[in-house]
């Protein structure tokens, strides 16, 4: 209300916010991204190539965010009410470069899903419940937001509160549906078993191959 009134207020602040609204949506599809690159890291047995490509995607995707950030910053004809009706162009990196993100992970899970004898394994079938789910949020959030702030479509803003909402529900339910997970499953193939951190639970092990 007060920007929309023009109330005297600093500008400096305002730009400031009107930067960081980008990095703070970052931050929760990183920390999004973390849980997801876990769960997938764990599945390939903890390869060390595996991890080497999570991380690589993951600074990738930092990298691009930080670059829309840098060539979108407010000039001098910044106007205040912009805050209240636009997003920063640097949206359409963040939100692009998040999405194509999520399709890599969710393709490693489908890859580990499609070999037949792990298809009946509980842990797999979760992950594969969940990485789709989460994928389908970020994918209408962030693409939304992305088309909104490339077409400048008023008032915009609304689909950034959206897309930090449905950010944090699924990464909370993520964490949830491991903690609910059985501690051990028979599956009646070889068995190996998967350790995870203990960012889900204290210790998940489960049959899997």
């Amino acid at each position: 209300m007060a920007v929309r009134y023009r109330y005297t207020m600093d500008d400096t602040g305002l730009r400031v916010w009107y930067v960081s609204q980008v990095i703070i949506a970052a931050l929760s599809v990183l920390a999004l991204d973390v849980v997801s690159m876990a769960r997938v890291y764990a599945l390939y047995n903890q390869q060390r190539w595996m991890g080497i490509l999570l991380v690589s995607m993951l600074l990738m995707e930092i990298i691009l965010a930080f670059i829309g950030l840098g060539l979108n910053l407010p000039d001098e004809n910044f106007d205040p009410t912009t805050i209240t009706t636009h997003l920063p162009m640097s949206f359409a990196y963040f939100g692009i470069s998040a999405v194509v993100v999520q399709s890599f992970i969710l393709a490693l899970i489908m890859i580990k899903y499609g070999h037949g004898h792990l298809k009946g394994v509980p842990l797999v079938k979760l992950m594969m419940r969940d990485g789709t789910f989460a994928f389908l949020m970020l994918t209408v959030f962030a693409l939304t937001v992305v088309v909104y702030t490339l077409r400048s479509v008023v008032y915009a803003v609304t689909g950034y509160a959206w897309l930090l909402t449905g950010i944090s529900c699924v990464t909370c339910r993520l964490i949830i549906n491991m903690q609910r997970l059985p501690l051990s499953e028979e599956n009646t193939h070889d068995s190996t078993t998967i350790q995870f951190t203990s960012i889900f639970t204290d210790q998940i092990a489960m049959e899997v191959f």
